[in-house]
């Protein structure tokens, strides 16, 4: 029944001293001067409120309220408000309690709609006590009550306590949670603060470790048994336990975390990419000998496909535009290219290829490793996963024993005969990564949609090849890279300024007639990272002007690419370390060989004295002829050039020669292309010794 009822409504609920009629109910009304307002129902007429009832009438509605199981039929009560803020330290029985308390207050305001808060207090009391409550209300005056026996009452002051503070509280029902009994006011100890400064450190050290240390450096502590302290740590939460033993990053693993979906994406919305030094060692393509390669793989997060791959030497730039180059005109070009903060990932070359296919860049948080999940999932599915399977895999899980057995027979080999057949060339390796990639692509993956197997008829995940062919099916398009120009499209590019027809690129100088009217202008100027023996010469708007050739030689002996100053940028912190270890070598070296030439001096023929420390240091009497021929020196194009002439000639080596080839062949990357070339940098470098030693002799 609503709190405004009709005249109809009235009669049919026969209330005592009132008609059972139509009729009468009007009659009655307007004797007595009931309140009433118009109904705005279908039908018209008048309604009249409850409180105008006679207090007979009112008292049996309160009763029949407090009687009903479906009280909702009988008066209008409005539904509890949901609690603004839940304390989670509340145990099940303050919460039952709570609640029960809750529903008696909101009992208390509907009846109170009759007759007024006091008569409603009064009722419920009375009622309750009587046991003439529903068998619902009676279960929540028990529950409100909080306490053990049968024989506690509900009185109109507890009740009417139970709604001033629900009213002050702003009707959060926390405030109407009981308090737990004093036995379970449980405190942390005093102890514990102080134990938690030796227990709660890094180097994360035990119970028993910290008990001991804290009794013998603060004995003023009284500290309980051992047993329960243990306990009182294992009581902890899990992430207070480990706060300040282990780091915040550590700790995120142990806390909560958003899982992100692809409900709403499509293939190439998002691509992913990253770099994974491969587990398993492989011949390198320069030496032979021993090294991990760089993959970098780039994966689709809605498809899970792999969708470009590449390997290189070491973490580059250039590896990663080869992975580019390949998901975007194999699978096509993405919206959003999500990758983590390396440098690899964030300069101006990357910048410029992106802003060309109208890429959006995005960087994970650094330290969230959990935000590439993808990725670095793919990395263990792919690469990792096949690397078990090589004969030279050195991953973390591998076998010790077996790993360093391993490496003294390549070791071995490589001693014997500059390789190992153990090792995988490195065109078969390539090779192996392509059937790596497809295999990958054909498997099925977990995070996709199940699908009825076709050959078995078993349910199953798609695979990322079967998942991308989903999309292409339902009229999806990629929009992949084609023609001719895609080789001229991901050159990188960089602005300059032209100077009398000359471009300065990278100490490079590069020259062409055609770049005449293009005096103080500047240009977009493309360039290829493995030949720097020219350039592409293009105007702000992007139009071909020219190629321009490189020019000059004011820098380097040979134009040097953009891979050759990354080599040599990538060795130069580990020749800043070593150098001090190659001076002192060096100066150990030099004076013994000064004393061997001054104590060998007098055992010498009549000589020309210049050519006696030479022939000495190389042990080559027959040398002194060959002096007198003097070939005719050549102008070397290369470093490697020089070194293999002057070796063929070592007479003619001069001071200077000495000096910059020694100064070249401490550097990794010449050291590995004289290797690649047939030359011994160790004896060269003994040769060249000789020759500084001898020079210096001369001069003093």
């Amino acid at each position: 029944m609503k709190e405004w009822l009709s005249v109809t409504e009235i009669a049919a609920l026969a209330l005592p001293g009132l008609p059972s009629t139509d009729r009468g109910i009007r009659k009655y009304a307007k004797q007595n001067q009931w309140a009433a307002k118009e109904r705005s129902d279908l039908g018209g007429g008048r309604e009249y409120h409850v409180s105008a009832l006679p207090a007979a009438a009112r008292e049996e509605l309160r009763r029949r309220a407090l009687a009903s199981e479906r009280r909702a039929e009988v008066i209008a009560t409005p539904a509890p408000a949901a609690p603004a803020k839940r304390d989670a330290d509340l145990k099940s029985w303050q919460r039952d309690a709570m609640l029960a308390r809750v529903r008696l207050v909101h009992e208390v305001e509907a009846l109170a709609r009759i007759g007024g808060l006091m008569a409603a207090y009064k009722s419920l009391a009375e009622a309750a006590a009587d046991g003439a409550l529903s068998p619902a209300l009676m279960q929540a005056v028990t529950a409100a009550n909080a306490r053990k026996g049968l024989a506690r009452a509900l009185s109109a002051g507890t009740l009417r306590r139970w709604r001033d503070a629900y009213e002050a509280a702003g009707r959060n029902p926390l405030v109407l949670a009981p308090k737990p009994a004093a036995n379970e006011q449980v405190m942390p100890p005093e102890w514990l603060s102080r134990f938690l400064d030796f227990y709660a450190i890094p180097s994360k050290p035990s119970v028993a470790e910290s008990y001991e240390t804290m009794q013998r450096l603060e004995p003023g502590v009284t500290l309980p048994a051992l047993r329960t302290v243990h306990a009182a740590i294992a009581a902890l939460p899990a992430v207070e336990r480990a706060r300040r033993r282990m780091g915040p990053r550590a700790l995120r693993q142990m806390k909560a975390f958003v899982r992100r979906t692809t409900d709403e994406l499509w293939p190439t919305a998002v691509y992913v990419t990253d770099g994974h030094t491969f587990d398993a060692q492989v011949a390198h393509p320069l030496t032979g000998k021993q090294f991990r390669p760089e993959i970098t793989g780039t994966i689709d997060v809605v498809t899970r496909r792999l969708t470009g791959w590449s390997v290189a030497l070491a973490e580059a730039t250039w590896g990663t535009i080869g992975a580019l180059r390949h998901a975007f005109t194999t699978s096509g070009v993405p919206d959003i290219w999500y990758v983590d903060n390396g440098k690899g990932f964030n300069n101006a070359i990357l910048d410029g290829l992106l802003a060309r296919f109208d890429v959006t860049q995005t960087n994970r948080l650094p330290y969230r490793a959990q935000a590439g999940g993808v990725i670095e999932r793919a990395h263990q599915s792919i690469w990792i996963r096949a690397a078990r399977r090589l004969a030279t895999y050195v991953g973390v899980d591998m076998d010790t024993e077996a790993r360093q057995r391993n490496d003294r027979a390549i070791e071995a080999d490589i001693k014997e005969t500059g390789g190992s057949p153990r090792l995988m060339p490195w065109p078969d390796f390539v090779a192996w990564c392509a059937a790596t990639a497809d295999a990958y692509n054909d498997r099925p993956h977990s995070s996709l949609p199940k699908i009825i197997d076709p050959a078995t008829g078993k349910r199953r995940h798609e695979s990322p090849n079967e998942a991308w062919s989903r999309w292409l099916a339902a009229g999806w398009i990629p929009d992949t890279l084609e023609g001719e120009d895609v080789d001229q499209m991901f050159r990188p590019q960089i602005q300059r300024n032209v100077r009398r027809c000359e471009i300065d690129l990278f100490t490079n100088k590069y020259f062409s007639f055609d770049l005449e009217p293009w005096h103080g202008e500047d240009v977009l100027v493309g360039y290829d990272i493995h030949d720097a023996s020219k350039v592409w010469v293009y105007t702000l708007e992007g139009r071909l002007i020219c190629e321009a050739a490189w020019g000059g030689n004011e820098v380097s002996f040979k134009p040097r690419s953009v891979v050759d100053r990354a080599h040599d940028q990538r060795h130069k912190n580990q020749v800043g370390r070593k150098q001090r270890a190659l001076d002192e070598a060096e100066g150990a070296n030099r004076p013994a060989l000064e004393i061997v030439a001054e104590t060998a001096m007098p055992m010498a023929p009549i000589e020309p004295r210049e050519v006696a420390p030479l022939v000495l240091v190389e042990a080559v009497p027959e040398a002194a002829p060959v002096r007198a021929a003097a070939p005719v020196r050549p102008a070397f194009g290369t470093d490697f050039e020089m070194a293999a002439w002057l070796l063929a000639h070592p007479e003619q080596i001069t001071g200077t020669d000495a000096d910059y080839l020694l100064e070249q062949v401490r550097r990794r990357t010449v050291q590995q292309r004289l290797e690649a070339g047939g030359i011994d940098p160790a004896h060269l470098k003994s040769v060249l010794l000789g020759a500084a030693t001898s020079h210096q002799g001369q001069v003093g």
